[in-house]
Order: C-alpha cells, then sequence, then structure tokens
C-alpha cells in the first residue's frame, strides 16, 4: 500500500507531500503498474517544480518507498502555474487511488 500525504495552502497550491509504502501485485511477480505511476508522477512533478524559476523546493527520497517534497516559497507570477502543476498533480493521485483503493491512499490536509 502506498500512503501519500497531501498539505494544500488555502489556494489550493501544493504545501507539502510525504508518500511511504509500495504496491506490489503477486500475480504480477511484484510488479505494479500502479506503483510505476505513482513514482514517475511525484518524481516528474518534483523535477518540473524544481526547474521551474520562482518556485523554491526541498524533497528527498532517502530509501525505496518513501518520497517527501516541500515547497517553500512561489513568486507572485508563478503562483497560477503552481495551481495547475498542484490540481493536476492531485487529479492523478486521486485517480489512481480511486482506481486501485487496494494499492493507493491519499489524504489531503
Amino acid at each position: 500500500m502506498i500512503e501519500i500525504e497531501l498539505r494544500l495552502r488555502p489556494n489550493g497550491t501544493l504545501q507539502y507531500l510525504n508518500a511511504v509504502g509500495h504496491a506490489v501485485r503477486s500475480s504480477d511477480e511484484g510488479f505494479s503498474p500502479v506503483c510505476a505511476a505513482v513514482s514517475s508522477s511525484l518524481r516528474s512533478t518534483a523535477r518540473l517544480l524544481a526547474a521551474t524559476r520562482g518556485i523554491r523546493i526541498s524533497g528527498e527520497a532517502p530509501e525505496e518507498g518513501v518520497f517527501r517534497l516541500e515547497l517553500h516559497s512561489c513568486s507572485f507570477s508563478r503562483r497560477g502555474y503552481l495551481r495547475g502543476v498542484s490540481s493536476t498533480l492531485l487529479q492523478i493521485l486521486n485517480d489512481l487511488a480511486e482506481e486501485s483503493p487496494n494499492e493507493v491512499q491519499v489524504e489531503i490536509r
């Protein structure tokens, strides 16, 4: 089970994300497309935000199955962009949790 905790700012933008766990299907000899989708979505979002001028983040993936991301600041000119990125990530994660509730759990605070 992948447990994902998201904290959003009042304007709907990502403030903090913590993901822990794995989704493993025994019928696929341990490979889980859902786990791969979550990992890819989180990694790509982090790289996209890290490369965006006016947005400052920190994060870590200290071991397999653990991922953290924190948004420290966003310039005024990038707030709309950050809302779009945050909404897209949230939609992806919610879709995966809805389609595979035994593999992904999303909690929004």
